[in-house]
């Protein structure tokens, strides 16, 4: 029984970071960046900081939108070298300038990309919690938002809450009991707390709302097997 549930356990890890979050649509620069983004302690190129510093003095001249729109040129250059943390941090101060629900909730989506490709548990909680603070943020500007608050939900296992978590994920239920996403990363969370009947009673839930050739109907059938291969049932 302790094996099994370590199976699950560790199912439950890998498809929270590999799948609830990743079923939501991407920006498609985003999408193709690639993966494994170094830490911000890693040096930076010589010729990726000779840019940066040219963007830096331009950023410099410019004030309103034509000073968000450079600073989204320096983000996008990051994303196209891979280096998520430092996209990450040039999306927060976007999100600082411009003051909008959709550039922190842009913000906390980098973060949690950057997070997802950290070995470290402790690394990783530290940025998963900068995420939370981001999706916060957003939802101080649009408190109604339950696809932000499902992803802050979601954000939260990683801090070492996974208590919050589902605390988050249900007030999403409550709101909308249909929010496919939400439901299916409850699914997750029941898994994560070694509750694997409630585990498998939500993911059947999700393949009722689903279509039959979705990502969520796939992943939720894919997840009540491995629960119940590590069960030993």
């Amino acid at each position: 029984m302790v094996i099994g549930a370590g199976l699950i356990l560790v199912v439950a890890l890998f498809m929270i970071t590999a799948v609830s979050k990743k079923v939501d649509e991407r920006t498609p620069a985003i999408e193709e960046a690639p993966r494994g983004g170094p830490l911000p302690e890693e040096e930076v190129p010589q010729d990726l900081t000779e840019i940066v510093a040219t963007l830096d003095a331009e950023i410099a001249l410019l004030d309103g939108e034509e000073r968000v729109e450079k600073r989204r040129e320096k983000l996008f250059l990051f994303v196209r070298e891979g280096r998520m943390d430092l996209a990450a941090g040039e999306q927060q101060a976007i999100a600082r300038e411009a003051g909008t629900a959709d550039e922190w909730k842009r913000t906390g989506d980098l973060y949690y990309d950057w997070m997802t490709d950290i070995p470290d548990p402790v690394r990783k909680a530290e940025v998963a919690s900068q995420a939370v603070t981001a999706y916060e943020q957003a939802l101080v500007l649009d408190r109604d938002n339950l696809d932000v608050r499902t992803d802050m939900a979601t954000a939260y296992l990683h801090t070492g809450n996974p208590m919050k978590g589902v605390s988050e994920i249900k007030r999403v239920l409550e709101a909308d009991p249909t929010h496919l996403n939400a439901n299916f990363n409850y699914g997750l969370m029941l898994t994560m707390i070694n509750r694997p009947d409630k585990a498998i009673e939500q993911f059947e839930k999700v393949m009722a709302l689903s279509d039959t050739t979705s990502a969520h109907y796939e992943r939720a059938s894919s997840a009540i097997q491995s629960i119940r291969r590590g069960g030993g049932s």
